[in-house]
């Protein structure tokens, strides 16, 4: 095994200047990971929706722009500069009070 060889391999698409495109697979995995993102905050939209507690509500909302939006907005920056077109996300969840939910439909 000719290591030297090996390294120099691993290191020349980074050395020569030339970026490569995305592949298939690097895609696949951005898109995986905003569509995650996007999910977790559908579930925290709804979490918010559904919080009695004040304190747990404010946690919920900072993590959500804290954390997540940064990460899907810098996703949706890296992906528009390599001309990706975004995946197809669930809308997001309106601004309500677990109040006007109705008895049955509550989870339990």
């Amino acid at each position: 095994m000719k290591v030297f060889e090996l390294i120099q391999d691993i290191f020349q698409p980074f050395m020569d200047g030339e970026k490569r495109p995305l592949n298939v697979m690097e895609v696949s995995n951005l898109w995986f990971f905003l569509l995650g993102t996007g999910t977790t905050m559908r579930n925290e939209e709804i979490g918010i929706n559904l919080a009695q507690d004040p304190e747990l509500k404010q946690i919920l909302k900072d993590i959500r722009e804290t954390v997540h939006i940064p990460i899907r907005d810098e996703l949706k920056e890296f992906l528009m500069k390599e001309g990706v077109p975004f995946p197809q996300s669930t809308p997001e969840k309106p601004v309500g009070d677990y109040r006007n939910i109705p008895e049955g439909a509550k989870l339990k």
